[in-house]
């Protein structure tokens, strides 16, 4: 068995962190900064690598930004990269965190060609039925849903299954691919189904996602923990209150908790109760999430079936 994660716009996150009042037209001095490899399919890896659970990394690799993320998986030893050679450079993505407050500004990446898409096909030529496969994150640009339905295609005839966390996903990108699983957050999930999220009404809500053909919906939802529906059952994760200190990556971590747990054989319920505790560590610290983190958090965490 093995956890493919593919991130078609990998990139370099700039972390910094600005003290005191925000100044709009004067220079804001840096109180801190720091630089990781990003790319949500590469923070699902490296939380995986964290839990000593092999993964295999597809990522389009490109120029000195390119060069920085290779030499940054490299001491990874639970992290296989494969590499896909793209023209131009990975982007910098800068996270500028003031107080309670985060900025974001993504860049947009290289192009990716014909050989980009080849050596894709090929990589996912290797995947069998026994293999978790996740498409994270954004696309490189000249990468379209089209494309997408292509690789799901492939990965379904090799029996693998597929997990779709990305960009754009709607109704009808999610009816071609059939995922086993996505992994929408509160407000990516109201765009999917066009329409506010009610806890209310949320079995409704979900069943004209499911009805597409997925499997399951790990749906986050930020203080108010995270759901885990499927046409047969729901869980609730709930968790403790906490003051967090970065809101990039907690959805990844979640993630890759809740597959490592479901790929070791554990319980939805169980798998659903360390997703929280890897989610609720990201969102303490701007370092790696390490696995006794998750582990102190997991007490911390409950998950009820309610349907």
């Amino acid at each position: 068995m093995v956890i493919y994660t593919i991130t078609l716009n990998p990139s370099i996150d700039y972390f910094i962190e600005v003290d005191g009042e925000w100044m709009e037209t004067e220079v804001n001095r840096a109180k801190g900064e720091k630089c990781k490899a990003g790319g949500k399919g590469l923070n699902v890896s490296m939380v995986l690598n964290e839990m000593h659970i092999p993964s295999t990394v597809i990522a389009l690799l490109g120029g000195f930004s390119g060069a920085y993320i290779r030499d940054y998986l490299k001491d990874k030893k639970h992290i296989t990269l494969k590499e896909i050679p793209v023209d131009g450079a990975n982007r910098i993505n800068v996270k500028i965190q003031n107080h309670d407050k985060t900025i974001c500004i993504n860049g947009n990446g290289p192009m990716a060609n014909e050989q980009t898409k080849d050596l894709l096909r090929c990589f996912l030529d290797q995947v069998n039925e026994h293999d978790w496969v996740m498409i994270n994150g954004s696309y490189a640009r000249q990468l379209d849903h089209s494309f997408i339905v292509e690789l799901a295609v492939q990965i379904s005839q090799h029996g693998a299954r597929l997990i779709m966390d990305t960009e754009g996903l709607d109704m009808e990108l999610i009816r071609q691919c059939k995922p086993y699983l996505i992994k929408p957050n509160r407000y990516e999930f109201s765009l999917l189904i066009k329409e506010a999220v009610a806890m209310e009404r949320i079995m409704d809500q979900a069943k004209a996602v499911l009805d597409q053909g997925v499997e399951y919906i790990l749906l986050s939802l930020g203080a108010d923990g995270a759901l885990c529906i499927s046409q047969k059952e729901c869980y609730r994760l709930c968790h403790e209150a906490l003051a967090p200190v970065n809101l990039v990556g907690s959805g990844d971590a979640m993630l890759a908790a809740f597959v490592a747990h479901l790929s070791l054989g554990d319980s939805i319920s169980e798998a659903l109760r360390w997703g929280g505790a890897g989610g609720m560590a990201a969102v303490t610290t701007l370092e790696d999430v390490k696995a006794d983190m998750m582990e102190c958090f997991l007490n911390r965490c409950s998950v009820e079936r309610i349907r």
